[in-house]
This record gives C-alpha cells, sequence and structure tokens, in this order.
C-alpha cells in the first residue's frame, strides 16, 4: 500500500508513528518546513522506515511550496493521501487542488473543540472540512467537531492518537520505594505530590490550579514543569504564600518521566486544549488525571471515579475537591493508577499504526496488500 502523508513539521511522536507505520505500508511524508529547521528531532542514527521529503530548500515561500506539493501529488500515484491541516496554505491549495482533480484523500484531524464563529469563518471552515472523502478523527468530540463543520458521520473513522510506545507504558504502577528514590534525586520533600504540565500561558489554567491550591493539604507539593512562569503566576503565589508551590524549567522526555513517576495525581486544569498529549503521558507512568471538560484528550481518556475525572473549566473549588479525594484516600489513588496504565495501553503509536492499517485496508480495498509494499 503506497501512502502520502502531508504535515507540517517533523515532532518527535509524529516521526515515531511515521516509523511504525512505515514498517507495513510505502509511506513517504512531505514536511512543510525545512529539514534543517527540525534536524534536531531525528533520533541519532536510527534508520527511518518512511520516505521523508523536504521541498523547501530556502526560506519557507508558502504559496511556492503550495505548488510543490501539488507538482509532487501530479508526478507519483499514491493509494492513499493524508491531509492534517487545512488551515496551512500549502495543505489548504493542496486540498482544493485533490479535490478539483477529483482526488479522493483523507483528512486527518487529533482533536476539535467546536466554538462560536462568526457566520463568515463557520462558512469557511465547513467548505473547507466538507472537501475530504474520508476523515480520521481522535474521539467521540473530533466527531462532534468534524460534523459540524460539514464531515458526514459514515465517513468518519476513529483511531488511538498517541506520543507513547508500547515501551512508554509501565507494566506496574511504581512503587513507594522507587518513588522515594526518584523524589530524592528531584529535591522533593513532600508527603504527597502533584504534576502538572504546560506552558506558563493563560490557556494552560495555571492560575486556577494556584487559587485551588489554599484549599489542598498543605503537606501536598505541587510542581509545574513548563519554563519561566509569569509575573501573574509569581504575583499569585506570593499573594496566597504557597510555599508547596514549585515552578519547574522545561524538562526532556526522560526528565519529565520522573516527574511523572514521583507524583500521586496529575493535573491539567486547561481552558482548552483540542487533545493534550500530557494526559497519555502521566497515564504512560500510572497516574490519576485530573483534568478539564475542555480537553480532548481528559474527555476520550479520563473517566470519573475511574481514573480521575473531569471538572468544570475555571473551578477552583471543583478542582480542589477532587484533588482532595484522591491524594486523602491510597485505595482510590491506587486502583486508579492501576486503570490509567490499563487504558492508556489501547493508546499507544503502535496501536495507532494498526487501527490505521485497518482503517485503510476498509476503505481502499487494499487488504493483503499491505505487506507486500514491505516485502
Amino acid at each position: 500500500m503506497k501512502i502520502l502523508f502531508i504535515t507540517n513539521i517533523p515532532s518527535p511522536y509524529r516521526v515515531d508513528f511515521f516509523n511504525e507505520w512505515g514498517k507495513t505500508v510505502e509511506l513517504t511524508v512531505i514536511f512543510e518546513g525545512r529539514f534543517e529547521d527540525f534536524k534536531l528531532n531525528w533520533k541519532k542514527n536510527e534508520k527511518m522506515s518512511f520516505e521523508s521529503v523536504y521541498l523547501t530548500p530556502g526560506a519557507v515561500n508558502r504559496k511556492k511550496l503550495s505548488f510543490k506539493i501539488i507538482r509532487y501529488v501530479q508526478k507519483n500515484k499514491f493509494d492513499g493521501i493524508v491531509i492534517t491541516n487545512y488551515s496551512n496554505l500549502p495543505e489548504l491549495l493542496t486540498l482544493l487542488y485533490l479535490r478539483i482533480a477529483k482526488i479522493k484523500f483523507f483528512l486527518e484531524v487529533d482533536g476539535g473543540i467546536i466554538k462560536q464563529d462568526n457566520v463568515l469563518r463557520k462558512i469557511f471552515k465547513s467548505f473547507l472540512v466538507s472537501k475530504a472523502s474520508w476523515y480520521l478523527s481522535s474521539s467521540k468530540e473530533t466527531d462532534d467537531y468534524l460534523i459540524h463543520y460539514g464531515a458526514k458521520p459514515e465517513a468518519i473513522h476513529r483511531y488511538p492518537f498517541s506520543s507513547q510506545r508500547n515501551a512508554d507504558v509501565l507494566e506496574v504502577p511504581v512503587n513507594d520505594e522507587t518513588v522515594k528514590g526518584i523524589r530524592k534525586k528531584l529535591y522533593i520533600t513532600e508527603e504527597k505530590v502533584i504534576v502538572a504540565v504546560g506552558q506558563f500561558i493563560y490557556r494552560k489554567g495555571f492560575d486556577v490550579l494556584l487559587e485551588a491550591a489554599g484549599s489542598i493539604d498543605k503537606n501536598v507539593g505541587i510542581y509545574i514543569v513548563g519554563g519561566t512562569p509569569t509575573e501573574d503566576y509569581l504575583r499569585i503565589k506570593k499573594e496566597l504564600g504557597l510555599t508547596n508551590v514549585h515552578f519547574v524549567d522545561f524538562k526532556t522526555s526522560e526528565q519529565l518521566r520522573e516527574y511523572y513517576k514521583a507524583a500521586n495525581v496529575f493535573v491539567l486544569p486547561t481552558r482548552e486544549d483540542i487533545w493534550g498529549l500530557v494526559v497519555n503521558e502521566a497515564m504512560a507512568c500510572g497516574l490519576p488525571v485530573i483534568t478539564t471538560d475542555k480537553c480532548v484528550a481528559g474527555l476520550a481518556l479520563v473517566r470519573d471515579d475511574e481514573n480521575g475525572y473531569i471538572v468544570r473549566v475555571d473551578d477552583k473549588d471543583q478542582l480542589a475537591e477532587k484533588i482532595n479525594k484522591i491524594l486523602r484516600d491510597d485505595d482510590l489513588r491506587q486502583q486508579m493508577s492501576a486503570n490509567s496504565l490499563k487504558k492508556i495501553r489501547e493508546y499507544t503509536i503502535e496501536e495507532m499504526a494498526i487501527r490505521h492499517n485497518e482503517i485503510f485496508d476498509e476503505i481502499l480495498g487494499l487488504k493483503g496488500k499491505t505487506n507486500e509494499a514491505k516485502d
């Protein structure tokens, strides 16, 4: 099976997925950016199982890049074509070309939240979304988003979106002795630990977590990993006397896993995340998750009283209540930890690739030819 995937940048989790899927299909990926801009994302000396194409040797010219992609599609024959971002000019124009040329294609959407668009924006987005032949969706909420903008329900196919490989998911929750060792290494002295991960921007809602901290036991350390805190966050911490709140600079993925393993619960009080891969990461380390009803990953992966809680956006009281409920009940927390691991095993890079194969086999009528491409 010969597949063309058109996307913007080679983010590490995307590269991992392409490498996995490329083991069973003949996969070509067009990246809109220059290789020089993103080469640090590639794993050193790792052999790629897909063909990567960079069409911009110099500074990016969006219009010229659009026509380069179109010419590439014209010169090469593929069984299936996938577009991931209809808002970027190169993919937008490629999408319109495919429609005019009557070439069927997939629109893959990692997540989506329906907003109150103005009339013109709604018409424009509906025009673009409705042009796809089929849709690859990460969740029910993403299904609803696509349908809102003109997708036919029968053309939508679900896949598990992830940044975690099978090997990244712990077999069992971290034991107490290991947790003590990791906390000592990270200079964490509190009895219980909350970890939150994300940029220090308004949309992530960490101000809500800070405001909730006053209602959380003082023996609980709150570690927010995301770079340099804003002046507002520093002010809130000082005004509320939150000595148990710690702002942590950016960490590598390996370092970040240690913070997950050192924690008792993961909190993402976001005001909007069309997915939120940090939820996947936290669950892969066996953490209960508390996030909001505007986090698509949370809505897809978290179930109340099973592996965490979904709370209302900007509701500091409900957030504090759910945090305290988990931290004060060891049996509940341990059960939630096990449930997170069980659930996230369904959402790995390997499962993502398997599901893509199933969808493409079913739709393109190429079942049985998947492995031939790699023989």
